[in-house]
C-alpha cells in the first residue's frame, strides 16, 4: 500500500518529443531512430552549467526540470529563489523562510544503469589526445554515479533525500518505487524520480557483442519475427506527493499509485516464476485482487522471442480469465535500459489520460495468440494499468500499479 501517494508532475526527453502531447502524437507513428536529434540543453539548463555536464545528466536536469514545472513548483504556491537562512523556531518562520524549509522535504531519486561510464571514457580520450592539461577537472564531477541528481537539488536548493539507483533495466521504476518508501515516512513532501540514460558506442559495441541488437535494425518486441533489440535514449521524470499535499495546493493528478513490488530473480533459469511472484505481489494485498480489474499492462519487450514468450506465458498464467491489453512503447522510442521503466510509467498514464490504448507494431503477427494487442489506437475504458519493469541479465523485476 502507498497512503494515497499521488503523480502530480511530468518531465521527459525522448526521440518523439518533450511534451506530452508530441509523445502521445509520436507513438503512432512508424519512426525507428531511436537517437535523440533536436534536444537543445539551454532551454532547460543555466548556461554557464553546461560545458563540463554529459549528455545524460543534461538529459536528466532537463527532465527533472519539467516534471517541477509541470508539478507548479515555479508557482506562487511552490518556492521561487530562497536565500540561505537559519531556522530556531519554525513557529517563528517568516514567508520566505517557509518556503526555503519546504525545500528541505524536497528529494530527487533516478534510475540509471551507466551514468558516469561515458564521462570516464571521455576524460581517457582528453587524456590520450592531449596529456593531463586536456583534462579539466570541472569534468570529474560527471564521473560520479549521482551527479545528475545531485546538480539537481544544487540548481534547487534542495536538501532532501538524493540519491541514484541501478537495478539494471529496471532502475527508472524502482527509483519511482524508491520515492514512493520516502513520501511514506511522512519526512518528504515532494520526490522527483525517474531514470535518465545516453546512448553511445561503448554501449551499442556492448549489446552487440552480447547478441542482444536486432540485425535488421527493427525493433519488434512479442513478434515472432523479432531479432532484438535497438537502444534509445533519454530521461523521464514525475513529481510524486502525498494526495492531501497535492490537493491542498490544487495541484492536477496525473495518476495514483496503489501499491509496488520488486524483486531479484538469481538463477536465469526462473525468470518466469520471479516475474509472477512481483506482478502478483503487487496486484494482491490482505484486502483487495486487483487482477481482474486491471484494463492494460505496460511491457518492456526485448525483441527475442524466446525471452518475450516467457514474459507471455506469466501474463497468460496471470491474467487468462481477464480483459486485460498489454502494450510496449519499444517499437517507438527503443530500450531506455535505466530509463525504460519510468518511460512505460508515463505510457500508462497517458493511456489512463486519454483513455486510449496503442498499437503494437508488429512485423509478421504476435508471439502468442492469447496475448490481447491491438494493431490500431483505440478508445478503451483504462482505470487500473499495470507497470512492469524488468532486466534482461540483472534479475531484477519492479512493478507498480495505477489507476485514474
Amino acid at each position: 500500500m502507498t497512503n494515497n501517494i499521488v503523480i502530480t508532475g511530468i518531465g521527459f526527453i525522448s526521440n518523439i518529443g518533450n511534451r506530452v502531447e508530441d509523445f502521445w502524437a509520436g507513438r503512432v507513428s512508424k519512426t525507428q531512430e531511436f537517437d535523440i536529434k533536436d534536444f537543445d540543453p539551454k532551454k532547460f539548463i543555466k548556461r554557464k552549467l553546461l560545458k563540463p555536464l554529459d549528455q545524460i545528466t543534461r538529459y536528466c536536469i532537463a527532465g527533472c526540470n519539467l516534471a517541477l514545472e509541470s508539478a507548479g513548483w515555479f508557482e506562487e504556491n511552490f518556492i521561487n529563489d530562497p536565500q540561505d537562512a537559519e531556522f530556531v523556531d519554525y513557529r517563528s518562520l517568516n514567508e520566505k523562510e517557509y518556503k526555503l524549509l519546504e525545500r528541505s522535504s524536497v528529494g530527487i531519486i533516478s534510475g540509471s544503469m551507466y551514468h558516469g561510464i561515458y564521462s570516464i571514457f571521455d576524460i581517457k580520450k582528453r587524456f590520450y589526445e592531449g596529456g593531463i592539461e586536456n583534462v579539466s577537472p570541472l569534468y570529474f564531477p560527471g564521473t560520479v554515479f549521482n551527479a545528475s541528481a545531485s546538480h539537481v537539488a544544487i540548481e534547487h536548493h534542495f536538501t532532501g533525500p538524493n540519491c541514484t539507483v541501478n537495478s539494471g533495466m529496471s532502475s527508472g521504476l524502482y527509483a519511482i518505487i524508491k520515492g514512493v518508501q520516502y513520501l511514506n515516512t511522512g519526512r518528504t513532501k515532494l520526490m522527483i524520480c525517474g531514470g535518465a540514460e545516453m546512448h553511445f558506442d561503448y554501449i551499442s559495441h556492448m549489446y552487440h557483442k552480447m547478441g542482444l541488437l536486432s540485425k535488421t535494425k527493427m525493433y519488434s518486441p512479442f513478434d515472432i519475427s523479432g531479432d532484438g533489440m535497438m537502444l534509445g535514449e533519454g530521461s523521464c521524470f514525475f513529481a510524486l506527493e502525498s494526495k492531501k499535499n497535492a490537493i491542498s495546493h490544487n495541484s492536477k493528478i496525473y495518476a495514483e499509485i496503489l501499491s509496488y513490488h520488486s524483486n531479484h530473480c538469481p538463477d536465469k533459469k526462473d525468470i518466469e516464476n520471479c516475474l509472477y511472484k512481483c506482478i502478483i505481489k503487487t496486484l494482491r494485498n490482505e484486502t483487495c485482487d486487483y487482477t481482474n480489474m486491471i484494463d492494460l499492462i505496460v511491457l518492456d519487450g526485448f525483441g527475442n522471442p524466446k525471452v518475450d514468450g516467457l514474459i507471455s506465458q506469466v501474463i497468460d498464467r496471470i491474467f487468462k480469465d481477464s480483459h486485460a491489453y498489454i502494450v510496449s512503447n519499444k517499437s517507438t522510442i527503443g530500450h531506455t535500459l535505466g530509463a525504460s521503466g519510468a518511460f512505460n510509467l508515463l505510457e500508462g498514464i497517458l493511456s489512463l489520460q486519454n483513455q486510449e490504448i496503442n498499437p503494437m507494431q508488429m512485423r509478421e503477427s504476435p508471439i502468442s495468440d492469447k496475448l490481447r494487442i491491438t494493431d490500431m489506437r483505440i478508445k478503451h475504458k483504462v482505470e487500473y494499468v499495470l507497470i512492469t519493469s524488468l532486466g534482461l541479465d540483472d534479475g531484477n523485476y519492479s512493478c507498480i500499479l495505477i489507476k485514474k
